[in-house]
């Protein structure tokens, strides 16, 4: 009868401990799923940031040329001239990737089928 009862009680203990690994596996697994959200919500907020940081870079940016439009009569001819002759080059080559972009997909979609 002893023999049985501490059978008994060892399947008791034993069954403890498999329990007991069972709440220690979950805790580790959502503290896992916890951290790996952390590090996900850590890189969103970076990606925000740069985002942010580029958005208000781009807005500095209007801004002087704003304030250099609105002082246009501060702008000397060949200030001006420079200034149009940077953005038809920018324009043009806009224009050259826009065109490429186009032909790389046009070619693409002949070379698929």
């Amino acid at each position: 009868a002893a023999a049985a009862k501490k059978k008994e009680e060892d399947a008791k203990a034993a069954e403890a401990a498999a329990a007991e690994k069972k709440m220690q596996d979950k805790a580790r697994q959502e503290a896992l799923a916890a951290v790996a959200a952390a590090a996900a919500k850590d890189l969103q907020k970076k990606e925000a940031d740069q985002a942010a940081a580029a958005a208000a870079a781009e807005k500095i940016a209007m801004a002087a040329a704003a304030a250099g439009d609105g002082g246009g009569a501060e702008e000397t001819a060949q200030e001006k001239r420079r200034r149009e002759v940077m953005e038809e080059v920018a324009r043009k080559k806009a224009e050259k990737a826009a065109a490429a972009a186009a032909a790389a997909g046009a070619s693409g979609g002949a070379s698929e089928t």
